[in-house]
Order: structure tokens, then C-alpha cells, then sequence
């Protein structure tokens, strides 16, 4: 849990000194992809240190998916919207997690807690690319209000 930690605090650090959200959407793609890697060594570790180092990228590849999804969508969404479209985010994460967890569970009890963390780990590389590719279209799709917060004169 502190290696975990540990590279969680690095992950806040460096968003927490970033000045601006432009880059976020490949902060995203990196954070699941580091995640992915991260489950997978975890899951074919056999020494304390690496496993340790692995969970370390784990953290630090969550914290800059979930942060930067996080303000990228606070910071997209209109103001008038910003809470009903946080509450199911909020709603769409903590309610699919129970499930993905019984799932995994499931499979770790006919297959081994091993073999689960390696599929984890390469679904999340899947995801991280499928969505890298993504970002293009979602930049485009996010241009219009990009273009508004430009005009926002905001204090540095």
C-alpha cells in the first residue's frame, strides 16, 4: 500500500505543477497505460522489490487517469451542468467498480490471482490505446470550449 501510495504522491505532484489542462487527454492515455504495466509486472513478480516498483507505477498511473478525467470534465462541462455530469462520473466509477471487482474475483478463483492481474493489466493497455487513438476526435469535440476558457482571463 505505501509503494502504491508513493507513486500515487508523485502522480499529484506533477499534476499539481502543471499550469494548464492542454496535454491532459495524453496525461489519461499514459496514466492507464502505466497502470496496465504496472498490474501485469505486479502479477509475474516474484521479488519483493519489483513488485513494490510495480505497484509504485500503479499508483502513479492511476492518480494521472483519474485526476486528469477528473478536472479535464470539471473544466469542459458548463458551469450549469458541471454537477449533474460529476455526479454520474462519480456515480459511473464507484458504481461499475463492485462489479468489475466480482468479475475479476471470479476469475482469479478458477484461474489463479496471477493469471486475473495479467488480464486486468492488459485491459487496461487496450483501453489506454483505444483511447489514445481517441484523442483527435475528443480534442475536436472539446475545441468550442477550449476556445471559450481562452478568453476567460484566468489568475496564474
Amino acid at each position: 500500500m505505501s509503494a502504491t501510495g508513493i507513486g500515487a504522491l508523485i502522480g499529484a505532484a506533477y499534476l499539481g505543477a502543471r499550469k494548464e489542462i492542454r496535454g491532459l487527454g495524453n496525461v489519461m492515455a499514459l496514466g492507464a497505460g502505466l497502470m496496465g504495466v504496472g498490474t501485469i509486472a505486479f502479477a509475474s513478480s516474484q521479488f519483493l522489490s519489483l513488485a513494490l516498483i510495480a505497484l509504485g507505477i500503479v499508483g502513479l498511473g492511476g492518480v494521472l487517469m483519474m485526476a486528469s478525467g477528473n478536472t479535464l470534465l470539471q473544466t469542459l462541462v458548463e458551469e450549469e451542468k458541471r454537477g449533474r455530469v460529476m455526479s454520474i462520473f462519480t456515480m459511473a466509477f464507484s458504481g461499475t467498480m463492485p462489479l468489475g471487482n466480482l468479475a475479476i474475483g471470479a476469475i482469479a478463483g478458477k484461474f489463479g490471482a496471477s493469471f486475473a492481474l495479467t488480464l486486468s493489466g492488459m485491459f487496461c493497455v487496450i483501453v489506454a490505446i483505444i483511447f489514445f487513438r481517441k484523442i483527435p476526435q475528443l480534442r475536436e469535440a472539446a475545441a468550442p470550449m477550449m476556445k471559450k476558457l481562452e478568453v476567460i482571463d484566468v489568475p496564474q
